[in-house]
C-alpha cells in the first residue's frame, strides 16, 4: 500500500499526472481513459479580411480571391435563373452591400458549414461590430433564408424580417 501511494505520488512529481495511472507500483504509460476532444478557438473560427468585389445582395469577393456568400440571408438575384430577368430591389440591394462593406475590413464569423455547394464560404459578416446580414434583412435589402445545420441565428434574423415585412421596406414593399 505505501509503495502504491509513493508510486503515485512520484507520478504527480514527473508530471505524469491524468494522463498515466499506477497499477501493481509500476507507472503505466497507457492513459487510464481515452477520449477524444474538439476543441474550436474564437481565433478559428473569426477571421477578418478585406472586401475586393461585390458580386449581389449577398455576395462578394475577399482579397485572397474567395467568394463569401452571408450566412442566413437571401438577396433579390441580378440574373434569376428562373425567371431569366433580374429580381425586384437587386440592384438596391447590392448598392447598400457595397456601400456597407466594399473596400472595407470586416470580420467574418463560421457558423457549422464551410462552404455551400458552389464553393463560397459561409459567413456572418460584421463592420464594425455591425451584423451587416441581419442589417440587410431588418431594412429590406434581404430575406431571412435558412439551410441546415446553419441555424444559430434563425430567431433574430426572423425578427428583423418581421420588422421589415410590417413596415414594407425594400423588397416587402410588393408583397
Amino acid at each position: 500500500m505505501k509503495k502504491t501511494i509513493a508510486a503515485a505520488g512520484l507520478a504527480a512529481l514527473l508530471g505524469f499526472g491524468a494522463g498515466y495511472f499506477v497499477r501493481d507500483c509500476q507507472i503505466c504509460t497507457q492513459p487510464a481513459v481515452q477520449t477524444e476532444t474538439k476543441t474550436e478557438t474564437i481565433e478559428q473560427k473569426v477571421q477578418q479580411y478585406g472586401v475586393t468585389r461585390i458580386v449581389d445582395g449577398d455576395t462578394f469577393v475577399i482579397a485572397d480571391g474567395r467568394k463569401v456568400r452571408i450566412l442566413y440571408i437571401n438577396a433579390p438575384e441580378l440574373h434569376n435563373k428562373k425567371t431569366g430577368q433580374k429580381d425586384f430591389y437587386a440592384d438596391e440591394a447590392k448598392s447598400k452591400l457595397e456601400e456597407l462593406i466594399y473596400d472595407k475590413n470586416i470580420t467574418m464569423e463560421k457558423d457549422i458549414s464551410e462552404t455551400d455547394r458552389y464553393g463560397r464560404l459561409l459567413r456572418s459578416v460584421y463592420y464594425q461590430d455591425k451584423d451587416i446580414g441581419k442589417y440587410l434583412v431588418e431594412n429590406g435589402y434581404a430575406e431571412a433564408k435558412f439551410y441546415k445545420p446553419d441555424l444559430k441565428k434563425e430567431n433574430e434574423y426572423r425578427e428583423a424580417e418581421q420588422k421589415a415585412k410590417d413596415s414594407k421596406k425594400g423588397i416587402w414593399q410588393k408583397k
